[in-house]
Formats: structure tokens, sequence, C-alpha cells
């Protein structure tokens, strides 16, 4: 990392790590650290030493300022996600594999042996998220099902000719004008469905709209379903209708171009993405009997279908529960599986005593993104003086003496048998005081008993208003102060 061709600004030293060297930690990992500690702990040593890179920390600042700083997770964290992902995806592409985890759940649920407790912990999550979100557990035979649908690439259409997704300058007006009329060229005599996928706060629902029948449905889907499997439920929900209920030939009018551009590229004799086997068993029975076509259309252009469904979408969101039928997919509950090891990382971090505790005054959430992200432009220099000032730690008195580069820790601006750490630069030290008080401002200088609680506050905001922390950064080198 150190001198790269990437540079050497921290986000862009994290970034070549994240990208590039914690994947060849990650792969293999479901083999080889699932339930081995000993590799974690040392693979863990490699990311520490990334960290102190990228930040300019000092070899004595505490793992879990390296990581509250950074915004990362420790590698335990980060290869439970991993392993978590891998067993959902075993479980689900897999019906062989998916009845051995029961079975050695099962087992694993009358053995009280701690060193079982990592290989218990994961099955019963694993279990219980496929349960609570109804995941989609394709068959054996639904798993290999190849694609017999001729001329899907001409049945599903992801443009309109001069009618653009994004960036158009023309008025919404124009551009419905020009759908309507693409419309009743294209597809003159065909019943129309509209289909939309809905996720808000609130929720996440699908359905559509049938004009001729002048009727539709919508379902509530369980809260971790993406956008794109809303549109692609919505799309089921229109083939079902249509196989039972229509005898004339159909268009399926969806603004979802990624459901449609996913559909338009599956080829005879190719294994669809899951769960399009659904999709296309239903589109080879209409297709021997009518013609049918989807075709996008742009969103919130004033086409009443369009509105129609997107008002049922919201309505459904607000009113409704979860339906039975409604199931996830796999890949939907990878950002769960994340935030679920965010959250008890941030709760360990938070719940820690000793090494770290200045970093856990001023950072709450160890998961937020680094504070320099947005410092493109500054001195890398002065990101790691920054960093130094957050972590407690620099190239004080303190760590010199424990380098064995100076005899005593000890300050001499202000004598007697006084230590020089960062928390003393910052807060108590002749040198600085007058420097930082004018930073800070009130009564720091005066209020000595609450000296740290004010420094602290103050500290809080500049990870928020980042000049903060520069203006105090240059009082200090004002000063003539390193860390």
């Amino acid at each position: 990392m150190k001198g790269s061709s990437w540079g050497n600004h921290p986000k862009e030293q994290l970034m070549l790590y994240t990208l590039v060297i914690r994947p060849k930690i990650e792969y293999g990992a479901f083999m080889y650290l699932w339930t081995n500690t000993g590799n974690i702990a040392v693979l863990q040593k490699v990311q520490n030493q990334a960290l102190r890179q990228a930040l300019g920390a000092v070899i004595t600042t505490p793992i879990v300022s390296l990581h509250a700083i950074a915004g990362m997770l420790p590698l335990i964290y980060r290869i439970t996600v991993y392993n978590r992902r891998q067993l959902l995806r075993l479980t689900v592409t897999s019906p062989t594999t998916r009845d051995k985890i029961t079975t050695v759940a099962t087992v694993l649920n009358n053995i009280s042996n701690a060193s079982y407790k990592t290989v218990k912990d994961d099955l019963s999550y694993i279990q219980t998220q496929v349960c609570c979100h109804n995941i989609l557990l394709p068959t054996t035979s639904q798993i290999h099902w190849r694609n017999t649908v001729p001329g899907l690439k001409d049945m599903c259409s992801t443009t309109i000719p001069k009618v653009k997704k994004k960036n158009c300058a023309e008025s919404d007006q124009a551009i419905r004008q020009k759908v309507l009329e693409h419309l009743y060229r294209t597809y003159p005599s065909r019943a129309r469905i509209y289909t939309d996928g809905s996720k808000r706060p609130g929720g996440v629902s699908a359905a559509y709209i049938c004009e001729s029948h002048g009727q539709g449905r919508g379902v509530k889907l369980h809260h971790a379903s993406s956008i794109f499997s809303a549109e692609t439920f919505a799309l089921e929900m229109a083939l079902q209708h249509i196989d039972t209920q229509h005898t004339d030939d159909c268009v399926i009018l969806s603004d979802s171009r990624s459901a449609l551009e996913v559909l338009a590229g599956v080829r005879i004799g190719d294994l669809p993405p899951l769960p399009l086997y659904r999709h296309l068993t239903l589109m080879k029975r209409i297709v021997k009997n009518t013609h049918l076509n989807l075709q996008w259309i742009p969103s919130h252009k004033g086409i009443i279908g369009n509105n129609l469904v997107d008002d049922m979408c919201a309505a459904i969101i607000r009113n409704s529960t979860t339906d039975e039928e409604a199931y996830t997919m796999h890949t939907d509950l990878h950002n769960n599986i994340l935030t679920n090891q965010q959250l008890r990382w941030r709760v360990d971090y938070q719940n820690r005593e000793g090494p770290g505790s200045w970093t856990r005054k001023l950072v709450a959430d160890p998961n937020t993104p680094p504070w320099f992200n947005e410092e493109t432009d500054m001195k890398i220099s002065d990101i790691t003086y920054i960093n130094r000032l957050l972590m407690g730690h620099g190239f004080e008195n303190l760590f010199k003496c424990r380098m064995k580069k100076r005899q005593d820790p000890y300050c001499e601006e202000c004598g007697g048998e006084i230590v020089q750490d960062v928390l003393h630069l910052i807060m108590h030290c002749t040198k600085t005081a007058r420097a930082v008080a004018e930073v800070i401002g009130g009564n720091w200088l005066e209020e000595t008993e609450r000296r740290e609680e004010l420094t602290v506050q103050f500290l809080q905001r500049g990870l928020l208003e980042h000049t903060l922390l520069k203006n105090l950064h240059k009082g200090m080198t004002d000063a003539r102060v390193k860390v």
C-alpha cells in the first residue's frame, strides 16, 4: 500500500485495502476461517497494519481506535458476514446442503461444547432468516431448469425511440406524448397491464393493474426485499393474471428497465437467474396461444396506468401486512447480514473498557464512514495529525519513551513529572493551552474541571464540521506542537 500508484490519501489507501487486499483474505474464508480463530487473529494483524499505514497511526494506537476512525469492521465480524452469506447461498442453491444444514443444526442443539458456538450461531441465524423472510427455496429441478422460451430479446423492449430514462430536458408532457404514440403504434390492439414495485421507509410492495379488466392486485413484501425483487414480483403477478384471465394479445408495461434487461438477456438453454424460472415457466405457457410483449416505460411522467399502479403500491405499504405468498430472494438479505454484524460490533465497541477509551468518547458509532473521505484536497500530513488527535496517540514524549527514543515521558514545557501524551497536549499543556482555548472558545481555559468534557464536545462537533478540526490543527501547529 505504501507509495502505491493509488496515491497516499487515506481514502485511496483504504479503498486499495478493501477492494484488492481484503478480498484475498476473504477468498476461501468459508473453508479455512469459519471456526479457526487462530487464523483470523493472524490475518487481523494484516488489517491492523493496513489501517496504521492508511491513518498514519503510531504503533501504540489501540486497535479499536484504528477501526473506529477508519469506519471498518474488525475481521472477525467481516468474516462472519462472508460466511453467513455463503451458508445462505448454499441453503438456497443446493437442496442437499440444505438438508445437511438442518441435520447438523438439530444435532448441535443438544451439544453445549463451546467449540461449536460459532457453527451453532451461524446455522441458527440462517435458519431463522430463511423462515422469517420466506426465502425462495427452489427444488433441484427448478435450480437446473433451462430456458426454452425463444425470442426473449425481441419480446422485451427496454427503450422507446427518442425517450431517455434520465437527464432529459424535455417536459413530462412531451415525454408522455412520445410514450403514448409509441404504445398505440407498436401495440395497437393489445391488452395493457401496468406493473410497479416500490421500496419506501414503511416497507416494500409490488402491484399490477390490468387496463382492460379495470382491476389489479398488490402484495406487501418482506421489508428486506430490494426494489429489483419488488419489480420482478410485480411482473410475475402480471404474468399469472395473463395466464389465467387473458386469451388476447397482451403487453406488460413496467418502469423497471433493469428487470426487463435481465429477462431479455436469457437465451435458449440458459440457466436463468433465480427467481426468473417462475416468470419463464408462465411465459412458456402464455406464448403458445397469444402474443406477449414486455415494454419499458418511464416512471412519473403522468401516464395514467403507471400512476395508478404506483399509488396502489404506496397504499399497500401504508395499509397492508406482509402477504403470505411473498417470498424474498436470498441476495436481498446480504445487507441484513452486514447490518447485523455492524450492530454487534457497535455494541461490543461501546461496552468495551480499557484501550481506545478516548476514541470511544468521540466516535459513538464505529461504522460511521471516515471523516476524511470528503477532504480529498487536504494535505496528508494534516489528516494524519488530526487522526492522531482523535485516536489519542501520536509521536509525543510518552511514545518516544516507550520506543526507547528518550529516557522519560515527561513534558519539558510543564515541568515536574507530568506525562506528555496527546491528551496532555490537547487539554493541559501550557504550550498549547491558549491556542486551543482560542479555537474551542467559551470558558474552556478557566473551566479546568470541565475541560475534558468541553474538548470532547468540540471534537464531536468537529467530526461533523471539519473546519473545527482544521482550526484545532492550525492552532496547535502554530504553537509548534507535533503529534
